[in-house]
């Protein structure tokens, strides 16, 4: 390779976007050179998804290039960069699931056909440690396993740039080191660039040649780990150095003698008839490998059985001898990851009720009523006020095969999801178009005065979705963001102090900063009476916990007995524990800045 060659391996230059009429990202130039690791990482909100999905060609961008081996490839649609050598990987490991795993790896390989040499699927699955018998269901699969599947079906095609979502994602920090051993390898000895974009502090400063941090759709710091540090204008670099940091408690709370709810022999898919209890009014950390069982444990058994019994479900729990203690909750709530809507007219806004008082308002305006408008006017799912060509979307839909739908802005509306005649109808100089852009911040200033519409808000933005807009698309949400989005709608709710809350991951995605703003959140809910369940692997929210129930040893059939109880510092101490012996080292990280602080 020449060297002019090795500057432009892989670039962009003056990269812009608007997305529903807000500037998105902003004069974005960042390079990468074969074998290099290359971070990007910031808070939520700052443009870093839409990056990637630029450079991987599902998002097109306003303004500037991609370049590539010294070639523009703007307009190379997704499928066609793959076929060049620009490899891609998701959050969420989706696959397939008629499929097994060697159907899948076939799949793969003939969906390259003739378009791509084929590297042997036996030898890119030994790459990434993906030892699973190929004629495995794509269903029984574990997060991790899913993600080497997606990696080995990656590396199959050869590429010579891979460009990755968030790996760490819902992993447990023993699989993230194999994950960073494992792009260590790809970059040194198969000279393969990475581009990663991730929350994980710790996992950059491990990996990362270099890092790119992003804030507000522009890129506020760039060098080595070592450079970040000591930049001031980062907050990611203030928590490297430790000035920012997640605070262990000055005090764990303790359990109430004899108020738990109890899950006795508990015994389906792998777990072995386990028993374990979960104390009232604590904030308790279910914890463990990929595939241990905890979502098997607190999922499909605890909270469908409760479910069933307390709110008349008729989903059926997973198999166990008994539930006690439920005198001691009056109701249950899973606030998961699944999307707020599946289609782009749902979003924040919609989800939580603060649209509908939106609509109210718009519809009491002097000019609506001059015109006769009623509510319908300015509702974007029924024919009147929406544009009719997205049908009140403000995207169009193009299908893609074996790839996630790629969503492209309105021609007629331009995003605005609304015919002319409906955003002439302005308050304070702002259509509703308008006020779907604003963000959850801007919007709870702008609606500081109206108690039922500022109230709504003011839940998203103490979950930390104050950079989000509150007319996003569901679509456009990551499984994180629609889970605190739920939240948020739960915050308004009447508490009575008697409820038992789980979330499963519900860091997925986060900066530390914004972990910070969520678990204030969550403690204020146990503050409260209430009970808190969270199914989690950032040892950031583990270390905080009042409780935990560590769930292994390992993955499958070696897994799905319990490993510790406790507090963190008694799992801490459990040999056996691998969430224990990460923790220690968390723990310990957590005393030496709060003395030296």
């Amino acid at each position: 390779m020449n060297k002019e060659l090795a500057k432009n391996f892989f670039s962009c230059k003056n990269i812009g976007i608007d997305l529903g009429g807000r500037e998105i990202l902003r004069n974005i130039n960042i390079d990468i050179k074969p074998g290099e690791v290359l971070g990007i990482i910031g808070p939520n909100g700052a443009g870093k998804t839409s990056l990637i999905e630029i450079l991987s060609g599902r998002y097109k961008q306003k303004t500037g290039d991609v370049i590539y081996k010294d070639q523009i490839i703007n307009n190379k649609p997704l499928y066609e960069r793959a076929r060049m050598g620009i490899g891609r990987t998701y959050q969420t490991p989706v696959v397939p699931e008629e499929l097994t795993v060697g159907e899948t790896l076939k799949a793969a390989r003939q969906s390259t056909k003739p378009y791509l040499p084929v590297t042997d699927a036996e030898y890119a699955a030994d790459l990434v440690k993906f030892k699973v018998n190929w004629d495995t269901a794509n269903t029984e699969l574990e997060t991790f396993n899913r993600r080497k599947l997606l990696m080995t079906s990656v590396l199959m095609r050869e590429p010579d740039i891979i460009l990755m979502d968030e790996p760490a994602s819902g992993l447990i920090n023993a699989e993230i080191d194999e994950i960073d051993n494992t792009l260590r390898m790809l970059s040194k000895e198969m000279n393969i660039a990475v581009l990663i974009v991730e929350h994980r502090i710790e996992l950059l400063e491990t990996i990362a040649d270099r890092v790119v941090v992003m804030d507000a759709g522009e890129i506020i710091a760039e060098g080595t780990p070592d450079d970040i540090k000591q930049n001031e204008n980062s907050i990611t670099g203030k928590y490297l150095t430790g000035i920012e940091y997640i605070a262990i408690p000055e005090e764990r709370r303790k359990a109430r003698e004899n108020r738990a709810i109890s899950i006795i022999n508990a015994h389906s898919n792998n777990l072995k008839n386990i028993t374990c209890s979960i104390p009232i009014g604590l904030f308790t950390a279910v914890t463990g490998v990929s595939g241990g069982g905890k979502s098997t444990l607190i999922i499909q058994t605890l909270y469908k059985a409760l479910a069933k019994k307390l709110n008349g479900a008729k989903a059926k729990p997973g198999l166990h001898d008994e539930i006690k203690g439920t005198q001691y909750i009056d109701k249950i709530i899973e606030i998961d990851q699944s999307p707020i809507g599946r289609t782009p007219r749902s979003n924040p806004a919609t989800y939580t009720g603060a649209f509908t008082a939106i609509r109210d308002w718009y519809v009491g305006l002097p000019e609506s009523k001059a015109r006769g408008y009623k509510a319908g006017r300015f509702s974007f799912n029924v024919k009147g006020g929406r544009c009719e060509n997205c049908q009140g979307d403000g995207l169009i839909k193009i299908e893609m095969h074996f790839l996630p739908d790629v969503y492209v802005i309105c021609d007629t509306c331009k995003g605005a999801r609304y015919n002319k005649e409906t955003i002439e109808i302005k308050y304070r100089g702002k259509s509703i178009a308008d006020i779907l852009n604003m963000t959850v911040e801007e919007a709870l200033l702008f609606f500081r005065k109206m108690p039922l519409i500022r109230d709504k808000f003011e839940a998203l933005y103490e979950v930390g979705l104050g950079y989000m807009k509150i007319g996003q698309s569901a679509t456009t949400l990551s499984g994180g963001e629609a889970q605190r989005v739920k939240l948020a709608k739960e915050l308004c709710k009447k508490a009575t102090g008697r409820t038992l809350y789980i979330l499963d991951e519900p860091t997925t995605g986060l900066h530390s900063n914004d972990i910070k703003k969520l678990l204030k959140v969550l403690h204020r809910l146990v503050e409260s009476g209430n009970t808190v369940l969270v199914i989690e692997h950032n040892m950031d929210v583990i270390k905080t916990a009042d409780w935990i129930v560590d769930i292994g040893p390992k993955g499958g059939d070696k897994g799905g007995i319990i490993v510790a109880e406790g507090t963190p510092e008694e799992v801490a101490n459990v040999k056996e524990s691998i969430t224990g012996h990460y923790l220690t080292k968390y723990l310990n990280k957590a005393k030496k800045i709060k003395k030296s602080a």
